[in-house]
């Protein structure tokens, strides 16, 4: 399983590179839309009330944006651990499209998800879930789900 953890210490001692800020409520959603990274089209949803986003998982959302390289790399390890043959010949062209914080498939403030696209299937979405842990992120569950 270590193999699937990230070491959030590093996370923590790192200088913040980029930190989230939240833009509009998404009532269907109940979560807040973040500002997109520099140079990424990555969605970024944090958990919250109509007058504001959770703290706690605005913070972990910092610390994933910052570490999203490596989460990422997690992630399409737990994804090759359990995908088909099939699927596995096209996941090098999946793309990163969303990052959840807290809600969506990450329903714990401890939890989040990266939501992947795959290019040869134009409604489905999948998603790992990762969650913090005695200083480590682990991938926890994935999902597919239809747009």
């Amino acid at each position: 399983m270590t193999a699937l953890a990230v070491d959030a210490a590093r996370l923590i001692e790192r200088p913040q590179l980029h930190s989230v800020r939240t833009t509009r409520y998404l009532e269907d959603q109940d979560a807040w839309l973040a500002e997109p990274l520099p140079e990424t089209e990555i969605d970024f949803l944090v958990a919250g009330s109509p007058t504001s986003a959770d703290a706690a998982c605005i913070a972990l959302l910092n610390r994933v944006c910052n570490e999203l390289p490596a989460l990422e790399a997690i992630a399409r390890r737990h994804l090759r651990e359990f995908l088909n043959a099939s699927l596995l010949e096209s996941l090098d062209a999946w793309n990163v499209i969303a990052v959840e914080a807290g809600c969506g498939e990450a329903r714990r403030s401890d939890q989040v998800a990266l939501i992947f696209s795959d290019p040869e299937d134009a409604y489905g979405q999948w998603s790992v879930t990762m969650q913090q842990a005695g200083g480590r992120f682990f991938s926890v569950a994935f999902s597919r789900r239809q747009t």
